[in-house]
């Protein structure tokens, strides 16, 4: 069941993403669509036209022309209702790691139908080949060693010639969850420490559970319960704790998983970082 409680403010900066086709849907003359799960007024179908996934939450405001509090409540139901998502603002001076769920977002039909035609604005739609090639961009990124301009930089002839917008390929990243920002608390691990944390999270954990898959035919619940994997798993929470400058996951109470299954993203007109 869906909490009764609206998700907190978003920040002026950050950035409301559409996870659907909110113009397709406001074009109902009216008519509740499978979209909206609630009938639109007027203020919350003028705050969605001007949601396109590159206006920070100020640029909504002010393209509105209504007062921030309508604004911030109306996005405030968005999000609870699914129908938008809220990330940090995609600069070229961001830093970007990938998650472990790298290792087999690509693996989900979704992911390989959609990726192609998000990630460059519609322009192309998936075959193999462009969905290689996509992937590989991806495993390019590295935080610890560039930021996203150096990646552009790095990476410009492929990125042209596909006719990839780095926005949407950074925002679709994040939406599947397999990109993940580094912030200045990341950045205060030590060189150290951050390469051993990336190491555990996209290398040693991920490939010691597939050799347990693989060796054992275990279940994932009894490959988590492997004394390797737990002493893994123990030294990334302690890194991650650090990082974030809080208790150790270990030492606090379990909360429910704070996962997001309406994560299909839909096509937007998103500006490019060029």
């Amino acid at each position: 069941h869906r909490s009764r409680v609206l998700p907190p403010e978003p920040a002026p900066s950050e950035v409301p993403v559409p996870l659907a086709d909110l113009q397709a849907a406001l074009a109902d003359h009216g008519e509740l669509s499978a979209e909206f799960p609630f009938d639109p007024d007027l203020t919350i179908s003028r705050v969605a036209r001007h949601i396109d996934g590159a206006r920070s939450v100020d640029e909504v405001v002010m393209a509105s022309g209504l007062p921030q509090e309508h604004v911030l409540i109306c996005l405030r139901h968005l999000v609870h209702f699914g129908l938008v998502a809220v990330i940090d603002g995609i600069t070229l001076t961001s830093r970007y790691w990938l998650t472990p769920e790298f290792h087999v977002a690509f693996d989900r039909p979704e992911v390989v139908m959609e990726v192609v035609r998000y990630v460059t604005a519609g322009k192309h739609e998936g075959n193999s080949m462009l969905v290689q090639l996509v992937q590989g961009l991806y495993a390019g990124v590295d935080g610890w060693r560039q930021t996203l301009g150096e990646f552009q930089l790095a990476n410009s002839v492929e990125l042209q010639e596909h006719g990839i917008s780095l926005r949407h390929f950074i925002t679709f990243g994040l939406l599947r969850g397999f990109l993940e920002r580094i912030d200045s608390r990341n950045q205060a691990l030590s060189d150290k420490e951050a390469s051993e944390l990336e190491e555990l999270r996209s290398v040693l954990i991920p490939n010691k559970k597939q050799e347990l898959k693989q060796l054992g035919k275990l279940t994932s619940a009894e490959v988590n319960k492997d004394l390797e994997i737990v002493r893994m798993v123990a030294r990334l929470n302690e890194l991650k704790a650090k990082e974030k400058n809080r208790p150790s996951p270990n030492e606090m109470p379990m909360s429910g998983a704070e996962t997001d299954d309406d994560s299909s993203t839909a096509m937007h007109q998103l500006g490019s970082i060029d």
